[in-house]
């Protein structure tokens, strides 16, 4: 028991670090998720120092150098120090609002106090400065502290308790629990949904269970399927058609890439079991949909296949998108390097909507319905740069150690490097569409995949060779 705690409690306590936002988001308050998200990334830094996982060979004391040196010879390490301290700022920042200009006789959007420092309207800050530690410590955990198979569980765990999360949240929307109603309805006006977390979550089960049967996991065959079970019911309970859309593509993808690794890795009776259990995961998301799911839902999520059309964006939708990107593009404009501050949004259609806009706006439009114009109008260049930064090095990582994987005689995980790739084609196309990916349960997911999916792809070590020849990868 000693063993198994020591190899995986890290990947233990990063996965419930990662699911946490989706147990708590829909009906929690703002300060108690940034609580939660803050005492979580503390634990899980205390984990990383001194129970790191171990190469063969390796003696703990060893293991906890290593992991200290490249945590600070990264330099994605110091870009989420800059970020942690941009939040920083902007939290003690934060006080744009709403006043009256009695010499005008108008109301007018109040500037920050400090006008060259990132700001935010009042209490804007805390939920975007907890994201940034979580991020710091979650993604640099699955770089330089998970061995094979404690990744292995990670990608299981969360999964699994996504899946948890999923049945838990269509039980409380078939309850009308009001916040689990309110994301089940994903209006446009926020364009921003938790389901685009649990189309991640069901991508990564595909690739978890794939390499479950590799190493002897696969009598858990059912909790995976469950697993996946539910966070297929919670895409379809919390996100729109279009998202299910790209992320049914998503697990397409990944499913093919996963069985085939599969029969390779194992035997072609694997395969067959796969499809079996994915098989069996799409029989408990069509009983809990039809069991659970209110008519509203059903409704909304038809609505795009109704008399024979395949529109995934409606007219009304394309009018709306295209007046909040102007409306955004003129506030950008207006500040372009800092933006108007985090959450300013909503108080600018405010100023800049006519009578004729709010015709076709929905009430309290808040988003800016483009996920990079949203970015650019309330974060400004800076912003827009520091977020773009951890995804450039996330993508070079994955490709400069794509690369080097040609050269080595062990074989990569692919499941993993497939999961995402696909969902980051998703990231990509859903951009355009909405401001899901700036979700903190989203940026989660989504980050610690990518970290995951460069890292199953084992670096050649200058001097050593496997000791397995190759059959075996080289990390514990």
């Amino acid at each position: 028991m000693q063993k198994f705690i020591s190899k995986y409690g890290l990947a233990a306590h990063l996965a419930v670090l990662a699911v946490l936002p989706l147990f708590l988001a829909p009906y929690a308050s703002e300060s108690a998720v940034c609580a939660v998200l803050f005492w979580m990334s503390l634990i899980c830094s205390i984990w990383y120092f001194f129970e790191p996982s171990r190469r063969p060979s390796e003696m703990l004391r060893e293991a906890r150098g290593r992991v200290a040196a490249a945590l600070f010879k990264d330099p994605l390490f110091w870009i989420f120090a800059a970020i942690c301290l941009i939040s920083a700022l902007r939290l003690f920042n934060c006080n744009v609002g709403m006043m009256y200009d009695t010499e005008v006789f108008r109301w007018k959007l109040k500037e920050s106090e400090l006008a060259f420092f990132p700001a935010g309207v009042e209490g804007a800050g805390m939920l975007q400065l907890a994201t940034s530690v979580s991020l710091l410590v979650l993604v640099e955990s699955c770089r330089h502290a998970l061995g094979k198979g404690a990744r292995l569980f990670f990608i299981s765990a969360v999964s699994i308790l996504a899946g948890f999360a999923g049945f838990a949240g269509a039980v409380a929307c078939y309850f009308n629990v009001p916040g689990a109603v309110e994301a089940s309805r994903c209006h446009i006006a926020a364009s921003s949904y938790i389901g685009t977390s649990y189309g991640i979550y069901a991508t990564v089960g595909i690739a978890a269970l794939a390499g479950s049967f590799e190493i002897k996991w696969n009598k858990a065959m059912l909790l995976y399927s469950t697993g996946t079970a539910g966070c297929l019911v919670g895409l379809y309970f919390f996100a729109p058609s279009y998202v299910i859309v790209f992320f049914l593509a998503a697990l397409l993808a990944t499913s093919i890439a996963s069985f085939f690794y599969a029969g390779i890795a194992c035997d072609k009776t694997v395969a067959f079991k796969c499809v079996a259990s994915l098989l069996m995961s799409l029989f408990m998301v069509a009983s809990c949909c039809m069991a659970l799911a209110p008519e509203f839902l059903e409704t909304a999520r038809l609505e795009p296949f109704i008399d024979g059309k395949f529109e995934l964006f409606g007219q009304q939708y394309m009018k709306i998108r295209a007046l909040c990107a102007s409306f955004a593009s003129k506030v950008w404009n207006s500040s372009p390097w800092l933006g108007t501050g985090l959450g300013t949004f909503p108080l600018n259609v405010r100023f800049n909507a006519t009578f004729e806009d709010w015709a076709v706006l929905p009430p309290g439009q808040s988003s800016a319905v483009v996920g990079w114009w949203h970015v650019l109008a309330e974060r400004g260049l800076v912003g827009a740069v520091s977020f773009c930064s951890v995804v450039v090095a996330l993508v070079v990582t994955f490709v400069v150690r794509a690369v080097k994987s040609v050269r080595s005689p062990v074989r990569p995980f692919y499941p993993v490097a497939a999961a995402a790739v696909a969902v980051f084609a998703c990231f990509v196309a859903q951009i355009f569409f909405d401001t899901s990916f700036l979700r903190t349960d989203v940026l989660l997911a989504g980050a610690s995949l990518l970290a995951l999916g460069g890292g199953s792809f084992i670096p050649v070590f200058k001097g050593a060779a496997p000791a397995d020849g190759g059959k075996k990868r080289s990390r514990s």
